[in-house]
């Protein structure tokens, strides 16, 4: 929880989030070409309902944005 300033071990049902992950898959892939475990980390992301999604792709930082995830995105722009 980042407003305690803590993070938090959890888990998740692996099989909510790869339907989640399917689910993202037919919303999605056609049009941004995102890929299967980028997929999976938005899916549980979600899943765990994060305050704060961290990632180093863009594609993945798109699709992220795109469902409603407060990102910190950390790659270089010019390089994507």
């Amino acid at each position: 929880m980042l407003d305690r300033k803590r993070l938090l071990e959890t888990s998740c049902d692996w099989d909510t989030g790869v339907l989640r992950a399917r689910a993202l898959s037919q919303k999605h892939t056609e049009a941004t070409g995102i890929r299967t475990l980028d997929l999976l980390h938005v899916a549980f992301a979600l899943e765990l309902q994060s305050e704060l999604f961290f990632s180093t792709e863009q594609r993945q930082t798109n699709l992220a944005r795109a469902e409603g995830l407060e990102v910190a995105a950390i790659f270089e722009e010019d390089s994507v």
